[in-house]
């Protein structure tokens, strides 16, 4: 099956140590932690010990699942660029596989959370075999709704996530069409 590939970025399966430094860099980065973890101070990733936790998190998902998050590396630069992939969530209590991205701020704006997401939706619906991949972000957060619309997600409805005002957006395989 392999792990997928876009025209410029390879995906990679979390390794420990390897790996700990670009994902530790990217959660503590105070810009990118105010849209994933909106809320209130302290309830997400902000120190080098919690961003550890949630790397060996998503280690042990794909452990126990068979995917989950892929960090991407841009083959020219031979430099990690994103992460990008599916795991298990709850969605208005229910359980759901989301597809979500995070690219630090220094790369933002060069389509890689788009192409990763692109690939990841692919991937999951050829060699995984899911029927139906959510996403969602925080209503006011405008660039991940255009990597939404951009990756072929469809508009569902509004929802409330972690006490604030979100967006949830779907994905089937009879109905995606990859852009």
């Amino acid at each position: 099956m392999g792990e997928p590939r876009t025209r410029r970025l390879d995906a990679e399966r979390p390794r420990g140590e390897e790996h700990l430094e670009f994902v530790t860099s990217l959660f503590t980065d105070p810009e990118i932690a105010r849209w994933h973890w909106p809320a209130a101070p302290g309830d997400g990733v902000e120190t080098a010990a919690q961003s550890r936790e949630f790397h060996l998190g998503s280690i042990s998902h794909w452990e126990e699942h068979g995917y989950g998050w892929w960090l991407w590396r841009d083959r020219e630069r031979d430099e990690l660029v994103a992460r990008v992939g599916i795991a298990w969530t709850t969605v208005d209590g229910d359980p759901a596989v989301e597809l979500g991205w995070s690219v630090p701020v220094a790369d933002q704006g060069r389509g890689y959370a788009t192409e990763a997401a692109i690939a990841s939706l692919a991937h999951a619906f050829a060699h995984i075999g899911l029927d139906e991949i959510v996403t969602f972000t925080w209503t006011e957060n405008t660039a991940s709704r255009r990597v939404m619309e951009k990756s072929g997600f469809t508009f569902e409805r509004e929802i409330d996530h972690a006490d604030l005002p979100h967006v949830l957006y779907s994905a089937r395989p009879a109905t995606w069409t990859p852009p």
